[in-house]
């Protein structure tokens, strides 16, 4: 995952990339601008349309925020690891439990 863009995408601004390294995972569904990684022609006509329209790069950058922070959040995904433990820990001690059962004693 290439920092640049998810810190990019955090601070709210507009991104165009490449596809490459996690970008296309970051940029894809409006969230930003591709071009191809050898063609400065491509990056110039990125840079055009972003800059002939602002709304769209408005949107496109705050939706880029909002994944960001839903997707790559710090906290939210330890919690989210945190909850998948629990469940796999409960899960495991049921297994357990019903193992035991039908072990003679």
């Amino acid at each position: 995952m290439p920092t640049v863009v998810v810190e990019a995408g955090a601070a709210g601004c507009p991104v165009a990339a490449a596809p490459v390294g996690g970008v296309l995972e970051l940029l894809g569904d409006g969230r930003g601008l591709l071009f191809r990684v050898d063609s400065a022609q491509e990056l110039a006509r990125a840079i055009r349309e972003t800059m002939a329209d602002p709304a769209n790069a408005r949107r496109a950058a705050a939706a880029l925020r909002r994944h960001v922070r839903q997707e790559l959040d710090v906290d939210a995904n330890a919690a989210k690891l945190v909850e998948v433990y629990h469940r796999a820990a409960h899960m495991h001690g049921r297994r357990s439990d019903k193992a035991a059962a039908r072990t003679p004693a």
